[in-house]
């Protein structure tokens, strides 16, 4: 069965193409391929969790900082849990480095995931994640401002040097040019002269 049809002001229906999704409608597709995106790659991990389980156990309980990163991150391209993620990740790569070279087994698992040194590589991982999304974007920020200010300073030096060789009428804002001494017209080469 087919949606109801929106109607415009006038109650009639609108041309084909007149439609423009909302934002609304826009945020609940991107959160419903986001939906169907996750449970793909769940069904897609889960026979290979099931493969290699100590792998997905480590991975599952090093990765928690993502996880929580993902909730907790209200916006819809989860800027936060992307940046925690990928350090979290590197966090947890010397741990996995370690089960897959000593003994793939849930015992060497559990043992490398109460390893202190391991802890702190994981938070660490976690931690550089979050300080580089509230620390960046601040600093892009303040070298933009920089960039500007530096900009309008040469703006207004060229603008001083124009108004010495040309004089204050470069300053008006008029659109037929008052006042304003025009150079004299140049003849076109083979162009016909009345």
């Amino acid at each position: 069965m087919a949606p109801p049809a929106r109607l415009n002001q006038t109650g009639a229906r609108p041309a084909l193409g007149a439609l423009k999704p909302t934002p609304v409608d826009d945020f609940q597709r991107r959160r419903q391929r986001s939906t169907r995106i996750s449970w793909i790659i769940a069904l897609a991990l889960l026979p290979a969790a099931l493969f290699a389980m100590p792998t997905a156990i480590l991975f599952t309980i090093g990765m928690i900082p993502t996880m929580v990163a993902l909730v907790i991150d209200r916006d819809p391209e989860k800027y936060a849990a992307v940046t925690v993620g990928s350090l979290n990740f590197c966090g947890v790569m010397p741990a996995a480095i370690s089960l897959w070279q000593s003994g793939h087994t849930i015992d060497r698992a559990t043992t490398l995931l109460l390893g202190p040194f391991n802890l702190l590589w994981i938070l660490l991982g976690a931690a550089a994640g979050w300080l580089v999304y509230f620390a960046v974007p601040p600093l892009v920020s303040m070298t933009i401002g920089i960039k500007a200010k530096a900009e309008i300073e040469r703006l207004g030096k060229r603008q001083q040097e124009l108004i010495q060789e040309w004089g204050e009428a470069v300053m008006t804002l008029d659109d037929g040019l008052a006042g304003v001494p025009h150079p004299p017209a140049r003849p076109v080469p083979g162009a016909h002269q009345n």
